[in-house]
């Protein structure tokens, strides 16, 4: 690729990244005809490791939610940045279940996941808020989709990445925990898919004292390493990493 054409690219899409939110409802409609749109959580970015194509996810509030349990169907779309035409999308019936621990954001994330030697892979984080102060409980989890050129698939699901939570009196004494997940690819393939190596790190708080007289003492950092292979479909995740 020339200089000219790799400015021209970048010029492209930068200007469609600063407008891919007004082509939100525009692609809701035409995925979902008659369905409305949860404007607030959806999101679109132009993927750095193919600026010729944009990413976008749309939730959908399915009809039979309450209003204390949400249920959420999610359009996974690629996009093409010049024209805005969908070039691909994957729709999950059902995705999101947003309750207690109610919902928060959804964004795009274009990390270089490379999972195979042609193939890399980009990810949608979706966040929650626990609602009760003495039990906090805020988790975030992660999938990652592959696109071939034609078709887009998932190959992760709901990897819980981070995990903040705890329980204390609402005045000072109590504990709390921290828990980190990082995604490396290993040299290692099954069925054509890198091995994963998720790197785990907890950490966790005693708070003791009163109000006027808090202390905290943080434990020794625990880190650990498991790997996940590939394997009908979707990478193979412990029941204790995922986030359902």
């Amino acid at each position: 690729m020339n200089k000219f054409v790799a400015l021209l690219l970048f010029f492209i899409s930068c200007t469609v990244h600063a407008g891919c939110e007004e082509n939100l409802p525009k692609w809701g409609k035409k995925l979902q005809p008659g369905r409305t749109l949860s404007t607030q959580f959806a999101s679109c970015r132009v993927w750095p490791a193919a600026p010729s194509l944009t990413l976008a996810v749309l939730p959908y509030l399915r009809e039979h939610s309450d209003g204390f349990v949400e249920v959420y169907d999610l359009e996974t779309l690629v996009v093409d940045t010049a024209s805005g035409t969908i070039v691909a999308h994957l729709f999950q019936s059902s995705a999101i279940t947003s309750d207690t621990v109610r919902l928060s954001s959804i964004t795009m994330d274009t990390a270089r996941y490379r999972l195979t030697q042609d193939r890399r892979a980009f990810g949608i984080r979706i966040a929650y808020i626990g609602q009760s102060r003495v039990n906090p409980y805020n988790p975030t989890s992660l999938n990652l989709y592959v696109f071939d050129g034609r078709k887009l698939s998932i190959v992760l699901a709901k990897l819980a990445v981070s995990v903040n939570g705890g329980e204390w009196d609402g005045n000072c004494r109590g504990a709390f925990y921290s828990i980190v997940r990082t995604i490396d690819s290993t040299s290692t393939t099954s069925h054509n898919y890198a091995d994963l190596k998720i790197n785990e790190e907890q950490k966790s708080v005693l708070a003791t004292g009163t109000m006027d007289d808090c202390k905290e003492q943080a434990s020794k950092k625990k880190r650990r390493q498991i790997s996940v292979k590939f394997k009908n479909g979707l990478y193979d995740l412990p029941t204790q990493l995922r986030l359902d």
